[in-house]
């Protein structure tokens, strides 16, 4: 028999005076996969591991298994991406809110190695960065549209109220 034991609290807490303690209000939300065969994948995550289909295009398709969240897992076909497949895209987390969203792109600018990149994606605000081997993470918020995916809608300068015109009222549902 397998005994499953409970996992210990713990508090997450900054490593040095240094640290970026705003990264302590995001939550965990979605991964980006690169993929050979989108059908077959897309086949998999539906019928085996029970995700449903919230949203596609000729080159993505969004899954999810809990009806608060748009999407928690993204395929992406590979000859779409840079003919990755297998690669992870990203990770990403949802910041609670604009403000926090603003204060820590700020904090990404400061870092070297972040290049942090503001997007809308219609339905969030989203900050793209990398980390110091690359690998790449999205940071977002959601705004008060739905628009169907995919959108990328590159912003000039830090997350402002301001861009929300990148947000065409003909692609709002």
């Amino acid at each position: 028999t397998i005994r499953r034991s409970r996992l210990p609290s713990f508090s997450l807490q900054p490593c040095s005076a240094h640290a970026m303690t705003d990264f302590g209000i995001l939550t965990f939300s979605h991964t980006e996969l690169r993929v050979r065969d989108l059908k077959a994948m897309e086949q998999f995550f539906t019928r085996v591991l029970g995700f449903l289909v919230t949203d596609r295009s000729e080159t993505m398709v969004f899954l999810s298994r809990d009806p608060q969240e748009h999407h928690q897992i993204v395929l992406a076909r590979a000859d779409a991406v840079e003919n990755r497949a297998g690669a992870l895209d990203h990770l990403a987390f949802r910041a609670p809110s604009l403000n926090d969203l603003r204060r820590i792109h700020g904090q990404l600018r400061e870092q070297r190695f972040a290049r942090p990149e503001a997007v809308s994606h219609g339905t969030t605000w989203s900050v793209y960065f990398r980390d110091p081997q690359g690998n790449r993470f999205e940071i977002f918020c959601e705004t008060p549209w739905h628009v169907a995916q995919p959108v990328r809608d590159r912003l000039d300068s830090p997350i402002d109220p301001s861009n929300q015109a990148k947000c065409r009222p003909g692609r709002v549902r």
